[in-house]
């Protein structure tokens, strides 16, 4: 199971049979919310205090990239049955309307 920890930034593994912290994974500032790949090799990380979201190698915990999302407040996330495409949402903020960015998943990491 992963959780999401947004006052540590970082990303917590846990064996559900043993329930043992297994790896911590650190991210950008303010991890809000998570998914992953439908085959399993990302995690992908939303980072409400960083407006960015973080892309991780499930199976090394290294982060593959760290990308900018197009308005301050990014929130959550979805991906494709296909993992090509990554759906983010963005807050706006004021009077700036919300967003969704939309990424194409390739082979590494999602852009």
């Amino acid at each position: 199971m992963w959780v999401a920890c947004n006052k540590s930034s970082e990303i917590v593994e846990i064996d559900t049979k043993a329930w043992k912290v297994t790896r911590r994974i650190p991210t950008g500032n303010g991890v809000y919310n998570l998914g992953l790949t439908h085959d399993g090799t990302k995690l992908i990380g939303t980072n409400k205090r960083d407006a960015s979201v973080s892309v991780i190698d499930v199976a090394s915990g290294k982060k593959l990239a760290r990308i900018p999302t197009t308005r301050k407040v990014v929130h959550g996330m979805a991906v494709t049955d296909d993992d090509r495409y990554a759906f983010i949402s963005v807050e706006g903020s004021g009077s700036q309307p919300g967003t969704v960015d939309i990424w194409v998943c390739i082979a590494i990491v999602c852009k």
